[in-house]
């Protein structure tokens, strides 16, 4: 955001003093940018009168939630002397006369986690599948990542349990070393995730493009997508089932996606569940009703190939399931986790700020500490890991479920309830869970599968990698809108495909490195230079005319013949060997050269050692450089860095009145030459 707003800052004659502000209270903590009409915007700090923005909540009370939650609560103390949140992203809960006056709102909160507890047993099954792990694996990890990350501060109105990307990317290595290997590598995956929150993480995931992101989620659905083939093979073997067992699956399958698109749209009935439920159900009755009654032929059930038992799970060194497949508690092991865990633990990093995003763009509620999720996923994944199930992070389409079924981003209810009654399920109907089609769980994942995609991105690529004179064509013309730049579209192609044959975040590493490069190359492309010969009126000791020989031209009174040269753009690794090559020395050049950087910026060591070297040349030739006019960031640079500094330079922004121009200035673009 671009405030005008007039700013006193040292180093800057001449400013207006600062109008006066409001109170405190209403100003944001962080600083701002503000233009002040020169040549580069400065960040100002708090105090200087930039009123902070808000956002209405939708349901019409979150614009003025600081003010009411302050007033409930506020220095009381909750237990073992934590206070009661005032806040919403505050870990604690708010007092209880807060849910009180707010009871509509959590009677959504608890509705909405119903369904979502719903739709979360049939993911979580799909996903354990994935994994190459039993489906109680899946269960546990929804409810214990769902309630101890709504315990321990996980964003408000998002629900956390059990993911595609772990499942995607635990999935190899579990079929390498044994189901024994993932709880050590989801304990690890906790360590990550808390040192990520300690070092404040979150924020750099700013830099992941949006083509990155694009490619990332592409390739995942891939994935999920390919890891239903063994859903057609006999456990634990590389064998298709029989022809005709296989062919009465795909028609579960279908029955699956039938039912989850086309119950939704009955009246009445269709919202009382969710999709995937419906889905679920109606492969239920298909298989027994018609596959089994009226053909006599059969489709394995989640009972036929995994055992399913009811109640709370153990830590998994003393679960006899696991007995003989549990590695010893090694540096070798812990060695084999670690590689697996980081690659885990980045990817969910990317997936849990994707989904705070979206949760807060649904919501229209601030998140000012994302860090605060990575400290609830690292104390989840730990005990998920201890406790023998597969782990996981935020869950984006599950979220977004959430916050159409009513959750407004205030209260963590919805997750909460969704957490109880997926163990409530797992207590009380694991003879249900027994007798549902494996099959149907792949059902729930075509459509997982289908939304994860982005389909929109086909249509784009495309037609970035067609000529012109393709896209004119008739048939394309409606696609002939949606190119973008190449490089982007070969970003969301290279991240897809890389994601398929290495990981997701080398994909989204290799993203990022491209997008960077691209970037840097572009930005460079840009840079111009300007020469031109002024004459200036002598000064004696004037900054801009250092040395005997201008002080000898003051004392004689004659004006000194200077030539200016003027640099636009960033002055960094990327544009330096252009810079230098056209900022050469000349002989015929004046005694006096300056460089004026007031339209550019030294930008990293690269550009200071450029301008080192030139100031090295003119001395060579018996010249003088100074560069002038530097913008405060460059000035904060070579400030810091004083001793690598040999050049002369000044911190004055300003131009001298008594400048005469001599020749019409001589432009050099390098973008021209770079095209």
């Amino acid at each position: 955001l671009t405030f005008t707003h007039p700013v006193a800052e040292a180093g800057h004659a001449g400013s207006p003093a600062p109008s006066p502000g409001p109170d405190l209270d209403d100003v944001d903590s962080a600083a701002v940018v503000v233009d002040d009409g020169s040549d580069d915007a400065r960040p100002v700090p708090v105090g200087l009168g930039v009123p902070k923005l808000r956002k209405k909540g939708s349901a019409g009370i979150l614009a003025s939630e600081d003010k009411e939650d302050s007033e409930e609560g506020e220095g009381k103390e909750c237990f073992m002397g934590i206070k009661y949140a005032t806040k919403h992203y505050e870990v604690a809960p708010y007092e209880w006369g807060v849910y009180r006056g707010d009871l509509q709102q959590v009677k959504k909160e608890v509705l909405a986690g119903l369904t979502v507890a719903f739709a979360q047993v049939s993911e979580s099954m799909a996903f354990a599948f994935i994994a190459g792990v039993g489906p109680m694996q899946g269960l546990h990890a929804a409810w214990i990542i769902g309630l101890t990350l709504s315990f321990f501060g996980s964003r408000t109105a998002m629900i956390n349990g059990a993911t595609g990307v772990r499942a995607a990317v635990v999935a190899p290595y579990v079929k390498q070393h044994g189901v024994g290997m993932l709880f050590y590598i989801v304990c690890v995956i906790s360590v990550f995730q808390a040192l990520a929150a300690l070092f404040r993480v979150a924020k750099f995931v700013r830099l992941v493009p949006r083509p990155a992101m694009i490619g990332f989620v592409n390739g995942l659905a891939i994935i999920l997508a390919m890891g239903q083939i063994p859903n057609f093979k006999f456990p634990g073997t590389d064998t298709f089932r029989d022809r005709d067992q296989v062919a009465w699956m795909w028609v579960v399958v279908a029955a699956t996606v039938g039912f989850s698109v086309g119950m939704p749209k009955v009246p009445k009935i269709g919202g009382i569940l969710p999709p995937s439920l419906w889905g679920i159900i109606g492969a239920v009755i298909i298989e027994f009703g018609i596959v089994r009654a009226a053909f006599g032929a059969e489709t394995p059930t989640i009972g036929d190939i995994s055992e399913v038992t009811p109640g709370f799970p153990t830590v998994f060194w003393d679960d006899p399931q696991h007995a003989g497949q549990i590695p010893d508690f090694t540096w070798e092991t812990i060695k084999t986790a670690t590689g697996p865990a980081f690659i885990a633990a980045a990817a969910g990093l990317v997936e849990a700020v994707m989904t705070m995003e979206v949760v807060t763009d649904l919501t229209e509620t601030e998140n000012p500490n994302p860090n605060q999720q990575l400290v609830a996923l690292s104390v989840g994944n730990f005990v998920s890991g201890i406790f023998g199930t597969l782990g996981g992070g935020a869950t984006i389409g599950l979220s977004m479920i959430n916050c159409h079924n009513g959750a407004n981003g205030r209260y963590r209810l919805s997750g909460i309830v969704a957490g109880i009654v997926v163990l409530l399920l797992i207590l009380v109907a694991t003879p249900l869970i027994k007798i549902i089609p494996t099959a149907s769980l792949v059902g729930v994942m075509v459509i997982v599968c289908f939304h994860t995609f982005d389909w929109g991105s086909v249509p784009t690529v495309i037609a970035c990698l067609m000529p012109l004179t393709v896209r004119q064509h008739a048939m394309l013309a409606p696609h002939a809108e949606r190119k973008i730049r190449r490089i982007d579209a070969v970003v969301i192609l290279v991240v897809t495909v890389v994601t398929l044959l290495v990981d997701l975040f080398t994909a989204v590493a290799a993203g990022i490195c491209i997008t960077a490069c691209a970037f840097a190359w572009q930005e460079a492309a840009l840079v111009t230079v300007t020469s031109r010969l002024v004459e200036k009126a002598a000064k004696a000791g004037s900054a801009g005319s250092a040395g005997e020989g201008a002080a000898a031209d003051a004392e004689a009174g004659k004006p000194q013949v200077v030539k200016i040269i003027k640099v636009d753009g960033a002055v960094c690794f990327a544009s330096v060997m252009d810079l230098t090559r056209e900022l050469t020395p000349r002989r015929d050049d004046p005694d006096d050269v300056e460089i004026h950087l007031h339209a550019s910026q030294v930008a990293d060591y690269s550009g200071i050692h450029m301008l080192n070297v030139l100031g090295e040349k003119y001395t060579q030739l018996g010249k003088r450089l100074h560069v002038r006019r530097l913008n405060w960031r460059s000035q904060k640079l070579l400030t810091k860095a004083r001793n690598l500094v040999t050049f002369t330079y000044d911190t004055t922004e300003q131009p001298e009145d008594d400048e005469v121009e001599l020749a019409s200035p001589r432009h050099i673009h390098i973008e021209d030459r770079a095209a």
